[in-house]
């Protein structure tokens, strides 16, 4: 995914709790989910492990995603890295 598709970055407490659609990939509820979800006209990249925070990228409309879903160790600060990072390019 290219950087400047990115529109927005945001923390979930619960990413279980956003995900929906038909999942490709592996699955275990409140255990792991890991591929992607397809849902009409949208589908999501996810990576979540158990019931920790994730971070939740909201990509731009004509992206290959809408949204990539991943648990990361400390959640707030790769949001916010991301987030500064994607304001520097767009200055």
């Amino acid at each position: 995914v290219s950087l400047k598709d990115i529109a927005s970055v945001e923390v979930v407490d619960d990413p279980w709790q956003v995900v929906s659609g038909l999942r490709v990939g592996t699955g275990v509820p409140w255990i792991i989910l890991l591929g992607t979800m397809l849902r009409q006209g949208a589908n999501d990249v996810v990576a979540i492990y158990k019931r920790k925070p994730a971070v939740v990228v909201h990509l731009r409309p004509g992206a290959s995603w809408q949204r990539l879903i991943a648990t990361v160790p400390n959640p707030h600060g790769v949001a916010d890295a991301i987030k500064d990072y994607v304001d520097r390019l767009r200055q």
